[in-house]
């Protein structure tokens, strides 16, 4: 049987122990910065979330707005109504 072909291979299993024990963790901390090892640079702790909204006026136009943040955390709702009230905002300034 060659190796790599059975139920278990070798090399399966070093990566399964490495990342339950932390070693792999600590291995990506080490050349990245980032215990995933997908990013290195001052952002790697931050997230960049983006909401883009597009509405098409009809005879009036179209237009498109996009809101983002860089933080922490992923805070979509808040991004979601600054949005929603900058897409708006044209139409209703229509109504009056």
């Amino acid at each position: 049987m060659k190796a790599g072909t059975g139920i278990t291979d070798l090399t399966g299993i070093g990566i399964w122990i490495s990342q339950q024990t932390g070693i792999a963790a600590a291995f990506n901390k080490a050349v990245t910065g980032d215990e995933r090892g997908i990013c290195s640079g001052p952002l790697c702790d931050k997230y960049e979330t983006r909401v883009s909204m597009a509405l098409a006026g009809g005879k009036h136009g179209s237009w498109r707005v996009e809101s983002s943040s860089v933080s922490p955390t992923i805070n979509v709702e808040p991004l979601i109504a600054d949005a929603l009230s900058r897409v708006l905002d044209p139409l209703l300034a229509l109504r009056k």
